[in-house]
C-alpha cells in the first residue's frame, strides 16, 4: 500500500469528533493525541524493522557469494608440453654468415 493510505488511515482511525456537513461526516474535530502518537511511532518502527530485516539478509547472501568465491579453486591451465622427436637426435648445425 501507499504510504499515504497507510498514514491516512492511522489518522483517521484516531478521531474522536467527526463534524458533519450535508448529513456525511466531514473532517476530524478532535483527536486521540496518545492513541495517534502510539500508531505513529509503531508505523515508523514496523517500517524501519523491515527495512533493516531486508538489509541484513542481503548483507548475509553477499557474504555468502563472497565466500564461495573466495574458496572456488581455480584451475590452472597445464604447462605448455614439450614435444619429443622419436629417431636419430638431430645436432644443431652452426650457421655461417
Amino acid at each position: 500500500m501507499p504510504s499515504p493510505v497507510i498514514h491516512g488511515s492511522a489518522i483517521d482511525t484516531t478521531c474522536l469528533h467527526w463534524a458533519r456537513s450535508c448529513g456525511r461526516r466531514a473532517v476530524c474535530r478532535y483527536y486521540d493525541h496518545d492513541l495517534l502518537r502510539n500508531r505513529f511511532i509503531g508505523l515508523q518502527f514496523f517500517f524501519k524493522t523491515g527495512s533493516l530485516v531486508c538489509f541484513a539478509l542481503i548483507l548475509a547472501i553477499l557474504r555468502q557469494q563472497d565466500k564461495e568465491e573466495a574458496t572456488k579453486v581455480v584451475a590452472l591451465p597445464d604447462p605448455p608440453q614439450q614435444l619429443f622427436v622419436s629417431g636419430p637426435e638431430k645436432k644443431l648445425e652452426e650457421f655461417r654468415v
